[in-house]
């Protein structure tokens, strides 16, 4: 039977199948599968792991006398076969034998890569998909990424808002493997503590510290000798253009949200009064609220917007230039 690998976890819980297939070619999401299969395998005793690795001259007749055989260790198995040649006549005969009639007191799991069109055709494969568990896995897109990311920050214990798992999916670009390592790295500096955004930047961007949030206060602050500075001190450390376009986002949202509610009647005072605001950052925001009008933030946000694109691949353009432009002009000042 097919099932997708979101639903392993629940088929876990009920059953666990005599054979397993796992194929694909993302690699941290097979590893993944096959770990749970494992956990679940040794808590219903099967306490001993045989592995084996195909190859042009693999012996099938070790791996049928390790599937028949009686342990010494253990007397529940679960048997490991990775598929990393192409079966032959004698594999494809080796594997349909073994599924025909496989052992009560063994646990058959097979890893490999993307499966061929002809391999799907062949005796063993649908003789498996009667008797066993198949896992086709593919590359996430960026709904199925988001949830992975969500639920893989869960199981470490991290507390990510959605704004910092949005963070992390742009800089990772669908790459499972970088994002774990960066989920990993935050667990170790911060624990299962909630994370704010500073945090995250400062984790991300290692020794950028708070750069990144004083550039986009030297913009509010119309500093435009500090803007320029900031701007190549960042490039120059390769931080990514992503970090800078998510931080301007950012704060353009929040002064869309105060420049709404002033257009709706809403004194400037009385809007600076309902945030809590860090130094000098009331009189940055203040500044910003007095130049711009609500369609002019607006139009500065689709401005990042291509900017992201450009990030992206999507456009071709000069990306810091594009970043010196839109920091300066944000800044509102020609000194």
């Amino acid at each position: 039977m097919k099932i997708a690998i979101q639903q392993l976890a629940q088929h876990l819980k009920k059953q666990l199948a005599p054979v397993y297939l796992i194929c694909g070619d993302e690699l941290l999401l097979k590893q993944e599968a096959c770990v749970s299969i494992r956990k679940q395998a040794e808590d219903l005793g099967f306490n001993e792991r045989l592995q084996f690795t195909l190859k042009p001259s693999f012996d099938w007749g070790g791996f049928f006398a390790a599937a028949n055989n009686l342990s010494l260790f253990s007397d529940k198995i679960l048997l490991e076969l990775s598929l990393d040649a192409a079966l032959q006549e004698n594999g494809n005969k080796a594997l349909l034998k073994y599924l025909q009639n496989p052992p009560n007191n063994k646990i058959l799991l097979l890893i490999a890569g993307k499966l061929e069109a002809s391999m799907q055709k062949t005796a063993w494969y649908k003789t498996l998909d009667t008797v066993g568990i198949i896992i086709q896995i593919w590359p996430l897109d960026n709904s199925q990424f988001l949830t992975w990311l969500i639920n893989t920050a869960k199981t470490q214990g991290l507390a990510l808002d959605n704004e910092n798992i949005k963070i992390i999916a742009e800089l990772t670009s669908g790459n499972l493997l970088a994002a774990k390592q960066e989920l990993e790295k935050l667990f170790l500096l911060y624990g299962n503590s909630k994370i704010t955004a500073e945090q995250l930047i400062t984790a991300l961007t290692d020794n950028s510290r708070f750069d990144i949030f004083k550039l986009v206060d030297a913009a509010m602050q119309g500093d435009s000798k500090l803007i320029l500075q900031i701007l190549a001190r960042l490039k120059n450390e390769g931080v990514e253009p992503t970090l800078i376009v998510w931080a301007f986002a950012r704060q353009l949202r929040m002064l869309i949200v105060m420049a709404h509610a002033i257009q709706g009647g809403k004194t400037l005072a009385d809007v600076l009064e309902q945030k809590k605001f860090w130094g000098n950052q009331k009189n940055f925001i203040k500044r910003t609220l007095q130049q711009y009008k609500l369609t002019e933030l607006q139009n500065m946000l689709s401005h990042l917007q291509q900017i992201d694109l450009v990030i992206k691949g999507a456009v071709t353009n000069n990306l810091w230039n594009m970043l010196e432009e839109f920091s300066l002009k944000f800044a509102n000042t020609n000194n």
